[in-house]
């Protein structure tokens, strides 16, 4: 497994129930820091010790130094990596050397669902071009011309992805005629969501005895490169709006409050701005289990809420700016959830009404066509994490 050290601690809570797959399957794999192999790199030091102790004792840990000390890691074996390398500008230099290596690369696309945020001003167009756009279709002519590897397994847990994939002229192109490989990637496999395997093989209890907020990163470096972050002084603003609303739905249904921060926030401020609440990190999928109601901006998280059919709030605030405006729309727009401007509905005046209003939005049809087309996309009910292990094996170990 290949990723970046800088967010590792999000990285194995997410990937939590995979990594424990890929233990009890294999005798021993590693995971490998490829964050001082970007361009550009701080090479910040990681505390190996406390990493190990979240990964099963099977896993080695292998903190590449330089492009060389990868080189000689890689020297004389036969690899098959879990990839989880972009394609920016700062991955290049990775790319290149896993060419180099000759390994089969592995991609897996299982949260069910990617965030977007929309394109609002003539600066955010630009930025997500050149920052986003134009390297992603560098890194797959580069593979074109074979100086980049192509992908030998990509593993999709979105129907109409997976569709669009093997139906494309190109694609079908490179299966019947292998020379005429002009596809970034060889062969794809359609599986179930992550949040359909945590079902799956989790045996905790679903509930409602709280009221869950997943928190998100308003000033996220992404929010902040195309122009948009708020002050500290709105910072505080948007947190204390959040605050009286938490708060009126909690005397309004009698449940207690959990915020679940976001891995890049600094947990400490977010507990002092809301000191009357339970603040966690890492600790969103058991919460959500728990929820009454899920509340959120835009996450990735979501969709455990959104398999399990619990009610759901998408809230805005406006003073989070006009990127995190448009970008709260997303899954109302797929979905159908319900939206609160909270600045705005601070009140519920029938509160069975209001449960109502979310419940039925769990039986129509945008709702669980979503769940059928991007979380439990494989009909045959094969959890996600066995069937990318059972494929991996007969490909590359028989």
């Amino acid at each position: 497994m290949m990723v970046s050290f800088a967010g590792i601690k999000q990285y194995i809570d997410q990937k939590e129930y995979f990594i424990d797959k890929v233990s009890n399957s294999f005798d021993e794999f590693y995971l490998i820091n490829s964050e001082k192999l970007e361009y550009l790199s701080k090479k910040e030091e990681i505390d190996l010790k406390e990493i190990k102790k979240l990964l099963p004792i099977n896993c080695k840990i292998f903190d590449a130094i330089n492009s060389s000390d990868f080189l000689n890691f890689c020297k004389n074996k036969e690899l098959i990596i879990w990839c989880n390398i972009g394609r920016l500008w700062r991955f290049f230099r990775i790319h290149y050397l896993l060419k180099k290596i000759n390994a089969k690369l592995i991609y897996i696309h299982e949260i069910g669902m990617s965030n977007s945020s929309p394109i609002h001003s003539v600066k955010s167009t630009l930025v997500r071009f050149f920052f986003y756009k134009l390297p992603h279709k560098v890194v797959i002519f580069l593979s074109i011309l074979n100086i980049f590897p192509k992908i030998d397994l990509r593993f999709l847990s979105i129907k109409n992805h997976y569709d669009k994939a093997i139906n494309s002229f190109f694609y079908k192109i490179s299966k019947k005629f292998k020379y005429l490989n002009f596809f970034y990637t060889r062969d794809f496999k359609l599986i179930n969501s992550i949040s359909y395997d945590y079902f799956r093989s989790n045996n905790s209890e679903v509930t409602e005895e709280k009221i869950v907020f997943i928190d998100t990163n308003i000033n996220h470096h992404d929010t902040i490169k195309e122009g948009d972050g708020v002050n500290d002084e709105t910072f505080d603003k948007c947190y204390k709006d959040l605050e009286i609303y938490l708060k009126m739905l909690s005397d309004k249904f009698k449940k207690p409050v959990v915020i679940c921060v976001h891995p890049s926030v600094n947990i400490n401020r977010i507990k002092n701005l809301l000191k009357d609440f339970e603040v966690v990190k890492y600790q969103t999928k058991e919460n959500i289990y728990k929820s009454f109601i899920v509340l959120f901006y835009n996450s990735s998280a979501i969709v455990y809420a959104l398999f399990l059919k619990k009610r759901i709030i998408t809230i805005e605030n406006k003073r989070m700016g006009e990127s995190w405006v448009k970008a709260v729309s997303l899954y109302p727009d797929k979905v159908g959830l319900l939206k609160i401007d909270i600045q705005k509905e601070n009140k519920i005046l029938d509160k069975d009404l209001f449960l109502k209003k979310m419940d039925d939005i769990t039986k129509s049809d945008k709702y669980n066509n979503f769940i059928s087309g991007f979380l439990e996309s494989d009909t045959s009910g094969m959890v996600g994490s066995d069937k990318i292990i059972n494929i991996i094996k007969k490909r590359y170990f028989n």
